[in-house]
């Protein structure tokens, strides 16, 4: 399954998209671009399971650089954020929502060259924001927001993706 986000796409390996719920996710309108397309993720998974969670792009439109501080969970149940990482786009192809930490073999290559948050962001560079989950039976996000530093403010995007995870979905 691939979903086009911010220019690249995703490969989301085990994971059953539910569906667009609607227009709230609206791009930011500052530096950095996140957001866009609403969707829901169900992901099949035993209780108790790390997960990597990297299906969105984040992309920096301004002249300046900005800095990525932190990652939160949006309406989280079960579910807490380890880390947070900026990994490269290769191929234009996220490394996208998968059971265990770290991810599978086929997304080493960006996985490999990530970078621990705090992290900058050049202007007009795109990354894939990767979140390494601990999530028990039933977990849900609402959304992951992202805090940024950008011409000395702090400012705050939120994603437009839920995630569920189930034992069967």
């Amino acid at each position: 399954m691939r979903r086009h986000t911010a220019g690249a796409t995703v490969v989301a390996t085990g994971v059953l998209l539910l569906g667009p719920t609607g227009c709230q996710g609206e791009p930011s309108t500052h530096a950095l671009r996140y957001g866009g397309d609403a969707a829901r993720l169900c992901v099949p998974a035993p209780p108790g399971r790390q997960l990597t969670y990297a299906n969105d792009a984040v992309e920096n439109t301004s002249d300046g650089a900005i800095t990525i501080e932190k990652v939160s969970l949006v309406g989280a149940h079960d579910a807490r954020a380890v880390d947070a990482y900026l990994a490269p786009i290769v191929d234009l192809t996220l490394i996208g929502t998968v059971p265990g930490w770290p991810p599978v073999e086929q997304a080493s290559n960006a996985f490999d060259r990530k970078v621990a948050l705090p992290a900058e962001l050049s202007s007009k560079e795109s990354a894939n924001l990767v979140v390494h989950l601990d999530a028990g039976d039933g977990a849900t996000v609402e959304a992951v927001e992202v805090t940024y530093r950008e011409r000395g403010h702090r400012v705050t995007a939120r994603s437009s993706t839920s995630l569920s995870l189930k034992r069967t979905c």
